[in-house]
């Protein structure tokens, strides 16, 4: 029984698990990003999908997902759209890198026209800022940055170019972990009014609500039920399978039919 026992306790563990979410799209639109500040913001199980047919994707649910999000890139992909009617499971659908798109604006509209194509919400985010965390080291490097009139320019390469050594590395990290348009703001905001007394929970928050990942609150609420049934199907099917396996099968088909009327 000790066997069926763990068997047990994994399935309500998966059960009550975090959200699961498959992130997924083309190479090059920030997936892997998107899940890691996912992951980082929400405390979700965020995982990027197996690459195929040009896309990182999976429609076929072999891992267990509670839901995919479909990561476009400035437009509409053949493959978005194939990947799109593929799936099975609740799918938000988001913009990506919005902070390279020309301005909120731009970013938005961008959006909006992947949405009247879709016939579906798209979501405009910058998931570098938006799942960014500023600490106290870098945020003293960029007051002395700011306080000396450091800037971002136009193309971005030439933040770092224009130093050599340690100073080099220092800018290259830091335009790693921010973006070019995250780190511009945090360096105008530094150098503005109020900069002086912009602590690193501060700086933090401004990155965040330029990254926009607060408008996927409400539309990933909204699935909760979708993925809630899910679950349990999930959970009975697994039950009825492990109780058609012998062993404490009278316990774990009374455990079938609970599950089935909750």
């Amino acid at each position: 029984m000790g066997d069926v026992d763990e068997a047990l306790r994994e399935l309500h563990r998966a059960r009550r698990a975090p959200l699961r979410i498959r992130v997924c799209g083309h190479p090059g639109v920030g997936v892997r990003t998107l899940a890691a500040a996912l992951v980082t913001r929400f405390r979700v199980d965020a995982r990027c999908g197996p690459l195929r047919d040009g896309c990182e994707q999976s429609g076929e649910d072999p891992a267990g997902d509670d839901l995919i999000c479909q990561v476009l890139g400035a437009g509409v992909r053949g493959c978005d759209l194939r990947a799109l009617a593929r799936y099975r499971i609740p799918v938000l659908v988001v913009a990506g890198r919005a902070d390279q798109r020309g301005g909120q604006v731009r970013a938005a509209a961008l959006a909006g026209q992947a949405a009247a194509r879709l016939g579906r919400p798209v979501y405009p985010v910058a998931a570098l800022p938006g799942g960014a965390r500023v600490d106290g080291d870098d945020l003293a490097l960029l007051r002395g940055w700011a306080g000396a009139g450091v800037r971002v320019p136009a193309l971005p390469a030439g933040f770092v170019d224009v130093a050599a050594g340690a100073e080099r590395r220092r800018r290259a990290g830091m335009l790693h972990r921010y973006g070019p348009d995250g780190l511009s703001r945090l360096l105008a905001a530094l150098a503005g009014p109020g900069g002086a007394e912009l602590d690193a929970a501060a700086a933090t928050g401004l990155l965040r609500a330029a990254g926009g990942l607060e408008q996927l609150v409400a539309p990933l609420h909204a699935l909760g039920p979708a993925v809630r049934r899910r679950r349990d199907a999930r959970f009975a099917a697994e039950l009825s399978a492990l109780a058609a396996a012998g062993p404490g099968r009278d316990r774990i088909e009374l455990l079938a039919q609970r599950a089935g009327r909750e």
